[in-house]
């Protein structure tokens, strides 16, 4: 039995209120002889007793009409099972079929009779069992990374079915228990409708108690039960489903650490009823620990440990294999997650310079080279080459060379310059505008408007305009677009420096949206500040400002070092160097140049044929479905890496834990309504009408005392 709100139950205590006011009202009288009144107290000797059980009876009847209140107010159900926790039916008749999850979750290690096992070795009891005591054909179902019937529909080969079984083992795939019972249905479509027919799910606790599909009408009755497979209190439950799982782990260079660092931020997931205290966590790369911390959470927490490392410079020049690792638990496969350290081709950036200062630090590039420096990146990272410019033209040799064009504050764009520059974009380039000052707007409109992700209106002094400009407030970079690829350095951009920028003048842009265009950040006034578009195979980043100092210090700021560095990269369309991340089983687009044929190797070292991508263009190729855990490369046809990527879980699985009261009274309720088993019964009504006739019970029990205490005396 269960309640629906369980809290009310302490209106319960008010049956002790009966008692305590009987008691509390309950006077000694002092005997005080009198020889008149003797013989009345003899005659109420003789009813005393009666009176006393009256009074007793009307302390119970009171004290059960307020436990009746209370219960009918905590709203009672009793549910039957209808397709949770339920053990293997002796001798089930009809035809069966077993369902066995071969999901990761399903190698969680728990205490057993001979020790230690996992719940697919109590999965297989339960199956070969059921298949010992069936008495009618059987038939097998796994699902892991797919729904798989090995032997089609239910037969009587048992020795097979016991082979099969025998063999099971988890896959690195989470499992859908859905797609399971779906391929169950559909072995049993074949058996007569009047035939008794039974699915037996064997899956952990939390996916047996989730939403099942309903048999299809035309299989008649059809019994779908899932079995628990940790038995036991809820306590002892709780303790042996306790798991912890890398949730996701991203790493990403940060330059502005110093040469060769690099940045770690760790999800991790405390699924236990216990607290998690300095849990050891640790990064390393080619075997060896870089970095130790520990990461503390309270039972069912989800928590961020961040961290630091370095590599040495060059030491990442095949491409360095790394894990974040926690301390191993019960189930192992998701205490670590992957990632790449790769190499970058250098990227070549061409600088217009529109406002060159003889003056270094006032010059229009000088903190641009200093983000791009190879003591801050690295020696070979990026290769800047800076040209004064007015935006008349660039030579063809200059744009051949050159992976990025940045026009930085350049007055006025010709209309030449433009053409060549959308010509470069198209063809797989990126152009970068940062208007300042001397830019002026209708030129920039005119000369480049296919590549501006939104027009060019006046240059706007931030602040309120009726103050002066001494009083005047800067604007501040309150929103960003989470998920941008800009944005891939920074986890949570609210926590960064750059919200800290003071932006005192900025560029105001048309309102109106063009196509293929995102805002990546935007200024608490209202205006976009970083803005992106697509135009044919290349990039243009558009900003609210200058490069220099002169309308703001985000220039000055310490994550405009890896926003500079990434801003370059993302125009390049290169896969970021912390690699590329795909769920087992999932399929994966690479943007590799070449013609190809290209393979992907798996850390087993088997190779899987990449496909050209379908309407995505000739550098886009496509993985069907990512196999294998851990650290996979993309190779050309002469062996050389093109890409890096790794595989990991999808961490839906690792939360083991039975599902809240409520989602087993959803799934009761919809069970119900399917008919498919015994509904909730609801036992509130029971206890409302036990309320009533207690206050009857009362009501004649005060009556009868009443009529007693009032009837003449006998002589």
């Amino acid at each position: 039995m269960s309640f629906l709100a369980p809290a009310l139950l302490l209106g319960l205590l008010a049956t002790l209120l009966p008692p305590l006011i009987h008691l509390l009202n309950r006077r000694e009288p002092r005997p005080v002889p009198f020889a008149a009144l003797e013989l009345l107290r003899r005659a109420h000797l003789r009813t005393a007793r009666r009176a006393r059980l009256r009074q007793l009876l009307l302390i119970a009847l009171r004290a059960l009409l307020l436990a009746a209140l209370a219960l009918a107010m905590a709203r009672p159900y009793w549910e039957s099972r209808v397709e949770g926790a339920a053990p293997a039916r002796v001798g089930a008749e009809g035809a069966q079929v077993l369902v066995v999850d071969l999901g990761y979750a399903m190698g969680l290690r728990v205490r057993g009779g001979e020790g230690e096992e996992t719940l697919l070795d109590r999965a297989r009891a339960h199956a070969l069992r059921a298949l010992d005591e069936a008495r009618g054909p059987v038939g097998l179902v796994t699902f892991g990374e797919k729904a798989d019937a090995p032997f089609g529909e239910p037969s009587g080969d048992r020795s097979t079915l016991r082979e099969a079984l025998l063999r099971l083992s988890p896959t690195p795939a989470a499992g859908e228990p859905a797609e399971g019972v779906w391929a169950a249905f559909g072995l049993l479509r074949a058996r007569p409708a009047a035939e008794p027919k039974r699915v037996l799910l064997l899956t952990s606790p939390r996916a047996a108690r989730a939403a099942l599909p309903p048999p299809p009408p035309e299989l008649g009755a059809v019994e779908v039960v899932a079995v628990d497979l940790v038995e036991g209190s809820a306590a002892e439950v709780g303790r042996a489903l306790g798991n912890r799982a890398l949730l996701q782990a991203r790493v990403w260079p940060a330059p502005q650490l110093g040469a060769g660092q690099w940045a770690v931020e760790a999800e991790v997931g405390n699924f236990s009823d216990e607290r998690l205290d300095l849990w050891p966590i640790s990064v390393e790369v080619e075997g060896r620990t870089l970095v130790r911390g520990f990461v503390s959470l309270a039972p069912g927490e989800v928590g961020l440990k961040r961290m630091s490392f370095k590599v040495e410079e060059g030491a990442a020049g095949t491409g360095l294999r790394g894990r974040v690792r926690l301390a191993p638990d019960a189930l192992p496969i998701d205490d670590a997650r992957p990632f790449w350290i790769s190499p970058a081709p250098p990227t070549r950036l061409l600088a217009l310079n529109g406002d060159p200062r003889p003056v270094p630090h006032e010059d229009e590039l000088f903190y641009l080279r200093r983000a791009l420096a190879p003591e801050v990146t690295g020696e070979g990272r990026f290769e800047v080459r800076a040209e004064p410019s007015e935006g008349l033209a660039v030579s063809p040799e200059a744009l051949a060379a050159a992976d990025v064009v940045l026009l930085a504050n350049v007055p006025r764009p010709s209309r030449a310059l433009g053409a060549d520059l959308l010509r470069f974009v198209e063809a797989g380039g990126g152009l970068w505008l940062a208007p300042g000052a001397r830019a002026e707007a209708s030129r920039w409109n005119e000369a480049l408007a296919p590549l501006l992700a939104r027009p060019l209106r006046e240059a706007r002094r931030a602040g309120d305009a009726a103050a002066s400009v001494r009083d005047r407030a800067a604007a501040r970079l309150t929103q960003f677009e989470r998920g941008h690829p800009l944005l891939a350095p920074f986890p949570d951009p609210l926590r960064s420096t750059l919200p800290q920028a003071r932006v005192l003048t900025y560029q105001l842009f048309d309102p109106a949206p063009t196509p293929k265009t995102a805002v990546v950040a935007t200024l608490d006034e209202g205006s976009p500040f970083l803005l992106t578009r697509e135009v044919g195979a290349g990039r243009a980043l558009l900003m609210g400002g200058p490069l220099d100092r002169e309308w703001s210090d985000l220039v000055i700021r310490p994550d405009f070092v890896p926003l500079a560095q990434h801003c370059a990269r993302f125009l390049t369309r290169r896969a970021p160097e912390r690699g590329v991340e795909v769920t087992v089983g999932r399929p994966l687009l690479l943007d590799l140049s070449g013609e190809g044929p290209f393979y992907d190797l798996s850390p087993e070292g088997e190779r899987a044929p990449l496909t050209p991508a379908e309407g995505e263009g000739a550098r886009r190729w496509a993985l069907a479905a990512a196999r294998g855990l851990g650290h996979h490369q993309a190779l050309d046809a002469g062996g050389a890496a093109a890409a890096r990527f790794v595989v990991t879980l999808d961490a839906r699985a690792s939360d083991l834990r039975a599902a809240a009261p409520e989602a087993a009274r959803a799934r009761g309720a919809a069970a119900r309504r399917e008919g498919r088993a015994e509904a909730r019964r609801d036992l509130w009504p029971l206890a409302l009408f036990g309320l009533f006739v207690l206050l009857a019970l009362e009501a004649l029990t005060l009556s009868r005392g009443a009529r007693a205490a009032g009837a003449p005396a006998r002589r």
